[in-house]
């Protein structure tokens, strides 16, 4: 229950943003006609612009995120998330096949880290820390 918690904002907003990033783009793809009704992408840029807001602004949804969710219960949840992706990592590592997606997940996993424990420490201390995170 905790992870996924901590995991709908960020799913949510992920799915959201690119909908909206998909539609922006097949619009463009029709030059100047993808703007009038003729073919109706200027609907879908809007379906999917509405999308954003929905059950929370992705930016709300961020601030809620990183201000509370992360750091709840001792960020219990935080650390479930980070212990499954350190799994997943010394799991697949030595899988030459995996290795192009190993890599870069390491990587990205040693900047979330240092990421969430300068949040974690700093965010209850003071809300615009949080604020600027999210």
């Amino acid at each position: 229950a905790d992870l996924a918690q901590l995991m709908t904002p960020i799913i949510k907003a992920f799915f959201t943003d690119k909908g909206f990033q998909a539609a922006n783009d097949s619009m463009q793809v029709f030059g100047g006609h993808g703007y009038v009704r003729d073919h109706g992408m200027e609907q879908f840029v809007r379906d999917a612009r509405i999308n954003q807001v929905y059950e929370g602004a992705n930016g709300i949804q961020a601030l809620d995120l990183v201000g509370r969710k992360m750091t709840a219960k001792g960020g219990r949840a935080t650390m479930t998330f980070f212990a499954k992706v350190e799994e997943f990592i010394k799991a697949n590592e030595n899988d030459a096949e995996m290795k192009p997606y190993i890599e870069p997940l390491k990587a990205g996993y040693k900047r979330l880290g240092e990421a969430a424990g300068w949040l974690m420490e700093n965010a209850p201390k003071n809300y615009d820390n949080a604020g600027a995170a999210s």
